[in-house]
Parts: C-alpha cells; structure tokens; sequence
C-alpha cells in the first residue's frame, strides 16, 4: 500500500468533511484538511469511547440533518461514564443502501431478502431504511412468532430473492430465537447464511446455532461507533479479513505506535462519505488483535478480545505482555456443563424451556503477581477435581501459547506462572457478561 494520499483518497476527504463540519475537529489545530502520506495520519490524536462521550454533540456534522439515533450496545456503559448517542442521516442511509446495491449486482442476479434481529441495546440503525432489509424485535414469543412468519412466507419483490435467504443478529438474539424454533419444531430450509455479530461466537454455540438452523454461520466483528468498520471469520485460519469501507490501524499495546504486524490494539476510522454524519477519526476500539507476519489467507487479524477483560504484566517494567483473556478462558468453557450461567431475560420472556446466559467466572492476577486467579460458580455449587485441573491445564497452555506470539521465548523459565482456582466470593463479580 503507497503511503502517498492523493486530495479525493477517502482519508482526506473524511479530514476534509470532519474540519469543515464538526465542531470538534474545528476547535482542534492537530486536525488538517488534508494530509500528503498515511505516516502524517499515524501522527495524529486517537480518540476512545469516553472522548466521544464527554464531546458527544461536537462529533455531530453541522450540515447534516439526522433522522435516526443509533445507541452502541450498553456493554460499556456504566452511570459515571455516561452514554453515547450516535446519528444518522439520510445520506448515510442512501450510501449504506448504494453499497450493498453495487456488491449485491456485481455478485447474484437478484438480492438477497435479509432479516435482522433487533436487539434493544441497539435500536434501528443504517438497516432500518434499506431495501429488502427487514428488520423485527426478539423479545417476545410473539416477535419470535413473527419473525417465524418472515422466514416462511414467500415474497414477490422485483429484484428479490422469493424468500427471506439471510438472518443477522447479535449472538444473545439468535441463541433466543434459535432455541425458540428448536421448542416449537421449526425449520428453514430456505435460510442459506446466518451472520452473527456483537461478542465473537463460541465454538461451542457456532455448532449448535448451525444444528438447529440448519445453516452456516458467519462470524463477523464489528463496533457499533465506526460505520463501515466490519470483518468476516475465516473457517480455515480463524482470522478476520476486514471489508475495505473504514480505515483500520494495529498499533502497539505500550507505545501506540503503528505496527505491521503482532498483537496490539484495533484503530479504526469511518472513511466518507459512509457515516458522515457522525466522523470518528483514529477510533480506539480497546480490541485485541494478533496480525501475523506472514497470512495463509491474506491480511488477517485473529480476535483477542477487549483489553478491558484481559490479564497483562510488564517486562522490565516497560513492555505490556497478554497473558489471557476472558474470550479465550469462555470459549473453553462454553460448553463444559460444569460452570454456573446468569441467565438472559429473554429466556423467561419467550418461555425457553432450555436457557442461555453468561458463565459465572472471572480472572484476575493475585496480588500484582504472573500469577492467575480464575474464580467461578459451578452448575450445583460441587468442585469437580478433575474438571478443575482441565481449566488450569488449558488456561496454563494459553498463557505460554499467548507469550510465544509475542515472541517471549521459553515463557516457562522467564516468567513465573501459576493458576488458582477459586469459588467466586461475590455475586457481583464481573462475569463474562460483558465478553
């Protein structure tokens, strides 16, 4: 990739749009028009969640007229920091709209119907006003009903797949419909692709998701914040390859410096004119990434999780070292029918006769130590010995795995590693609800 940037390359008009329409990047002098070589963009500020919360209207593109709020999921937000509201405008809509109208015509004869679980974390966003976009609610047995009623009926819509081909939606909406449709007997055989977004699926759940349904899952990562910032797991090499409609950046865990490859944190800024509205510029998702240096599948970016919910130490006291994160511990136990769940709302709400939930665990590191503290809640409160030590082996074997990535040879003898088990002391101990 040139680092040299012409005037119309779509970093430079995202600039331009941003320094000329949002009262943020105007009242900042760090913040050009325009840019000559992506290293001048590398340079400038990055910006994270509670940024954009606390200047929230200042994001805001002053010519635009919105015509939807879009609400990030809720998994961040806490009463001192705040919400963040985001907006969309027309425009946004109608370029969302152009986007899939030319990759859908250059692909199949006629486009897919989709329908997409609506979570109420999230409301109505960019696919609430595309064509062939249906978009319905989970929260009942009556939406569940209906959306039944959309995936069976047949259709007459120039253009248009004759059935519903597509389902989309956050993993605790497609578990509660999925096991809806598993209770009463349901089946799609027109259904050809299920996308799951939101938290990364579990082996575990990606099964039974595709037992039930009868269908591949596709996992795909996005951030609610940045428009257009969307990546596709590979079966094969179990990376993401992302789509080229934002600006995405790995930069060092201690430094923030950019990097070509290793682990580090996800940047990632919307490139106009496709979430114009609302221009996030050097966005820190707070995500995990480990780039290899050589891909089996081209640029890919396997998933860590977020850097709130992972375990570091230092060496020398300088450098920032992953040792585990609580994606990787849940996608073990997924699965396991041995850790206690906190089970979603939705699961009384919809009358499932089998629950879903988040596992009750949490890590932490003992007193500023290497060594790991893995608390948990057990189905019926009974330790199991040998389930136990399956969890230490496991998280043990991740911790050195996670240290080779980062080139930290023989991570046995250079640094000290343990693992302790324990039953969770309190209720209120961060679970993996928020994974």
């Amino acid at each position: 990739m040139s680092d040299i940037l012409s005037a119309d390359h779509p970093i430079n008009m995202t600039l331009s749009h941003a320094k000329t329409n949002c009262p943020y990047y105007q009242n900042r002098n760090s913040y050009p028009k325009n840019i000559q070589a992506l290293s001048e963009f590398e340079t400038l500020p990055i910006i994270d969640k509670q940024e954009v919360i606390e200047n929230n209207m200042q994001f805001l593109d002053n010519s635009s007229t919105p015509c939807k709020i879009k609400l990030t999921s809720g998994t961040t937000h806490n009463k001192k920091k705040g919400v963040l509201l985001q907006f969309v405008s027309q425009q946004d809509i109608e370029t969302m709209r152009s986007l899939i109208t030319m990759s859908s015509e250059d692909m199949f004869d006629s486009k897919s119907l989709s329908l997409r679980l609506l979570s109420v974390n999230h409301g109505e966003d960019f696919f609430g006003g595309i064509d062939g976009y249906f978009a319905l609610p989970v929260e009942t047995e009556a939406h569940c009903w209906a959306i039944h009623k959309a995936l069976s009926a047949s259709y007459q819509i120039q253009g248009f797949t004759p059935h519903v081909e597509m389902l989309s939606g956050c993993i605790t909406s497609l578990k509660a419909f999925a096991l809806f449709a598993l209770k009463e007997g349901l089946h799609y055989p027109k259904l050809k692709q299920v996308n799951v977004y939101g938290f990364q699926i579990t082996d575990y759940w990606k099964y039974r998701l595709e037992e039930i349904l009868g269908v591949e899952v596709a996992d795909l990562y996005g951030v609610s914040e940045i428009a257009g910032l969307s990546g596709i797991k590979c079966s094969d090499c179990g990376g993401y390859t992302f789509f080229h409609l934002s600006h995405i950046e790995l930069v060092d865990l201690t430094s923030y410096k950019n990097i070509s490859h290793g682990l580090g944190t996800l940047l990632s800024t919307t490139l106009y004119p496709l979430g114009s509205t609302f221009p996030l510029i050097r966005y820190n998702t707070h995500d995990l990434f480990y780039k290899p240096k050589s891909e089996r599948c081209g640029h890919t970016y396997i998933y860590f999780g977020r850097e709130r919910d992972a375990i570091f130490t230092t060496l020398n006291s300088k450098k920032k070292v992953l040792l585990i994160t609580k994606l990787q511990l849940n996608n073990y136990l997924d699965g396991m029918n041995y850790v206690a769940m906190k089970k979603h709302y939705r699961c009384d709400r919809i009358g499932l006769e089998e629950p879903f939930g988040w596992l009750e665990f949490d890590i932490s590191l003992v007193d500023n130590s290497n060594e790991v503290r893995i608390e948990l809640n057990t189905i019926d409160g009974a330790w199991n010995t040998e389930q136990n030590e399956k969890i230490k082996s496991y998280a043990l074997k991740t911790i050195v795995d996670n240290l080779k990535l980062q080139g930290i040879e023989n991570p046995e003898s250079a640094i000290r590693l343990d693992i302790t088990l324990e039953k969770i002391k309190s209720r209120t101990s961060n679970y993996a609800a928020m994974i």
